[in-house]
């Protein structure tokens, strides 16, 4: 079992061969702090991982690979993606689950094919819906040519095939979140018809891949599902607003982080106006921050503004640092004939 100790244990007091002798222990008590030595293991200690990992008991392997992404959505020092390329070939179907969500910041493209492996094979339907939505990112890098265009390709190829065929609507769904990323031009019927279908989940995965085209035609759409009576689907719809900059949604936004009665939804549209940014989008941050006591939504508030922030910079760096035109150029020709 795993506790919790108030102590942080550094990677530098415990060697991890110990660790690891603990984790082979069913006997043996392991403190949540000792298994921050596993982020960034070296390449003898992933080995002897490696070798050891199916001994060490399901109970703790389950309790080990959820630990390990709760720590990591905590801190985004902690790098656990290799142990998660180790896991998804467990047995169990739950640490499979939680293996491939520890690989969510892998982008090495030879990983896609341990991810389509277990798309198209993979006996347990939460394990398919999982790795599908992690092809996801590999359609974001093909598009925006991080990856070889042969991988992007394959990966379109298997998640459109399990949109298709899988004989489970979540893994459908989330293989057309993950194909959501990608311009392809039947992508848009794809998302038109889930939109379309009188099934929330489908809703909201349709809403989510809108996000994910960087496609302002989704305007009319995200803007119905703001004034959804479904929190979830109005909660989907302003991270969509804010991943395609929909300006004109500033005034809904503010409206939803203002007053609507879902938490969820009240942030999902704080972090949309930290994404747009704009008129009067740092003030009612700044406002909201001197107002509220709640410690959840102050870090938030903090942490949307220094994304505003980062928005902004980013969105001045866009912009050309020399506005020329061709007078301008004519002007310098005629200065160098006079100095001739």
């Amino acid at each position: 079992m795993f506790y919790y100790n108030e102590y942080m244990t550094t990677p530098e007091d415990l060697a991890f061969s110990e660790l690891l002798k603990d984790l082979l222990d069913p006997a043996a008590d392991i403190a949540e702090d000792r298994i921050f030595q596993m982020s960034n293991l070296g390449a003898a200690d992933l080995t002897a991982l490696t070798l050891a990992w199916e001994n060490i008991p399901l109970d703790r392997r389950r309790g080990l690979v959820a630990g390990l992404e709760n720590l990591a959505a905590k801190d985004p020092l902690l790098f656990f993606e290799e142990i998660g390329k180790i896991a998804i070939h467990d047995p169990d179907a739950e640490v499979r689950v939680y293996a491939i969500r520890l690989t969510v910041l892998e982008e090495d493209p030879d990983f896609a094919a341990s991810l389509i492996d277990l798309v198209e094979k993979d006996p347990h339907f939460e394990v398919r819906a999982g790795a599908a939505f992690a092809l996801g990112k590999y359609v974001y890098l093909g598009e925006i040519e991080e990856i070889p265009y042969g991988t992007q390709l394959k990966v379109e190829a298997v998640l459109m095939e399990a949109h298709r065929s899988d004989a489970q609507d979540l893994v459908r769904q989330r293989a057309l979140e993950a194909i959501g990323f990608s311009s392809r031009d039947e992508i848009t019927a794809l998302i038109e018809d889930a939109y379309n279908r009188d099934d929330e989940d489908w809703q909201q995965s349709a809403i989510y891949a809108m996000g994910a085209s960087a496609n302002p035609r989704w305007t009319l759409q995200v803007t119905e599902s703001l004034a959804s009576d479904s929190s979830v689907l109005r909660y989907e719809a302003a991270r969509a607003a804010g991943k395609l900059n929909l300006a004109d949604l500033r005034d809904d936004l503010f409206d939803l982080a203002e007053n609507d009665t879902d938490e969820e939804v009240r942030h999902a549209a704080i972090w949309a106006l930290s994404d747009i940014g704009g008129q009067g989008v740092g003030e009612f941050l700044e406002d909201r921050l001197d107002q509220t006591e709640d410690p959840i939504e102050i870090e938030l508030l903090e942490e949307a503004l220094d994304n505003l922030v980062a928005s902004q910079f980013f969105d001045d760096m866009s912009l050309p640092l020399f506005d020329f035109d061709g007078d301008d150029f004519a002007d310098l020709d005629e200065d160098d004939d006079e100095d001739d």
